[in-house]
């Protein structure tokens, strides 16, 4: 996902550290009191997308994070996630046109700092024709 632009929305590209593990490719997105979201076109040429979320170990302990993913709209897969855990996912995606994130603050201590959720390793699943034709869209 992250060899993607996003079509709306903010979360950065990047390397980090969830529950002690580092990943080299993951979306990072702020946690806000109201609810952020980041959209991507992948015009129905993907199986499946699979990822890693919790806090970015790089963010303050004590805070808590809701997370969602939807396809064309429709909830996949949601979660909360707190400092030091790490949550697989891995959803069907296959017949979706635009994949979404949204992430939101719902704990935050006076003294933390605003935490980074992390997507680490999103990765889209689909035959190497689609997949090479979703890059390729990409790339025009």
């Amino acid at each position: 996902l992250t060899a993607l632009d996003p079509i709306e929305g903010g979360c950065r590209q990047g390397g980090t550290s969830v529950n002690g593990t580092d990943f080299d490719a993951a979306l990072l997105c702020s946690a806000r009191s109201e609810a952020t979201s980041t959209e991507w076109l992948i015009d129905r040429k993907v199986r499946r997308f699979e990822t890693t979320v919790g806090i970015s170990d790089e963010s303050e302990p004590g805070s808590v994070v809701g997370w969602a993913v939807y396809g064309d709209g429709n909830l996949l897969v949601e979660g909360t996630s707190r400092y030091g855990e790490a949550t697989p996912v891995a959803v069907e995606v296959g017949g979706v046109l635009r994949l979404r994130v949204d992430t939101v603050l719902l704990e935050q201590p006076d003294d933390v700092s605003r935490p980074e959720v992390a997507f680490a390793q999103p990765l889209l699943v689909g035959g190497p024709d689609e997949i090479d034709a979703l890059l390729a869209d990409a790339d025009r």
